[in-house]
């Protein structure tokens, strides 16, 4: 293995400056899975259909079904584009992607052709947009993967959205033995190449479970209570109101109300919102 053969081919020094910062790595670690765990067109779809139910969920929860039609959206943090995908049958005016991936929005790029469809790379903790901007804003499983505070993260997003416009937010929470785990996991891959656990596993399991494996493995994450981050929800938004949890896809205390170690186990769960300015 030498030097320079990948992105995620690194020689001993270079794996160890990525050790002082886990942000970059988790940053680098996005930009190199998703384009890997969706790469093939069954896999992006197979992706898709767990993202599918979402939308269709948050569509309810709108003042109508029509909500998005002609309307400008903003999908941060946008990975491969499931999202932006499964809107488009709303037939907004404009959507926006923003990721931090170069080869993310690169692949986006050569995937969506459409003119409406606009994806840039950038940093969603800086957004690019002039107040008031969005009527719709998604931000799926993305806050909690920065080092920025989510206080500054909901704050900037809550700035380019338009009032009355809508936001939903998806973040994990705090405590509970699977985010223990998975610190566990990190402090164990953090020195071994992503490139090389891809390979390794790419033929030997679903890429749905692939992508949870390197996301866990390689993906910072930072923990926040559930009193503390609608604190802060309150204090942008108008209206807050948590978004239930999908059976088989979400981790949430009313899908487990059976479990009397549900705390032990997941803490307190995902915090999903839909948030009204």
């Amino acid at each position: 293995m030498t030097c320079g053969d990948h992105d995620f081919t690194f020689c001993k020094n270079k794996i160890n400056t990525f050790n002082f910062n886990k942000w970059n790595l988790t940053k680098k670690s996005f930009d190199y899975m998703w384009t890997k765990t969706t790469k093939r067109k069954k896999d992006y779809e197979l992706s898709k259909l767990i993202v599918e139910p979402r939308i269709n969920q948050i569509i309810k929860m709108m003042p109508n079904r029509n909500f998005l039609k002609d309307k400008i959206i903003l999908d941060s943090g946008c990975g491969p584009g499931r999202y932006i995908n499964c809107i488009l049958k709303y037939k907004p005016k404009k959507i926006y992607g923003i990721d931090y991936g170069k080869n993310i929005i690169k692949e986006n790029r050569k995937k969506f052709i459409k003119k409406n469809i606009i994806f840039e790379q950038g940093d969603f903790s800086n957004l690019k947009f002039k107040n008031n901007f969005f009527d719709f804003i998604i931000s799926a499983g993305v806050f909690h993967h920065s080092e920025t505070p989510i206080s500054k993260l909901i704050l900037e997003h809550s700035r380019v959205l338009k009032k009355n416009g809508f936001m939903f937010v998806f973040i994990k929470s705090t405590g509970g033995l699977e985010l223990k785990l998975w610190k566990f996991y990190r402090s164990i891959f953090k020195n071994i190449p992503i490139n090389i656990t891809e390979q390794f596993l790419r033929e030997k399991i679903n890429p749905l479970r692939l992508q949870g494996f390197l996301d866990h493995c390689y993906g910072e994450y930072k923990e926040i209570s559930r009193q503390k981050f609608e604190k802060i929800l309150k204090n942008n938004f108008s209206t807050i109101e948590r978004v239930n949890g999908i059976s088989g896809l979400d981790i949430t205390p009313e899908l487990y109300e059976k479990d009397k170690f549900f705390k032990e186990r997941f803490g307190e769960g995902d915090l999903r919102y839909l948030l009204k300015k």
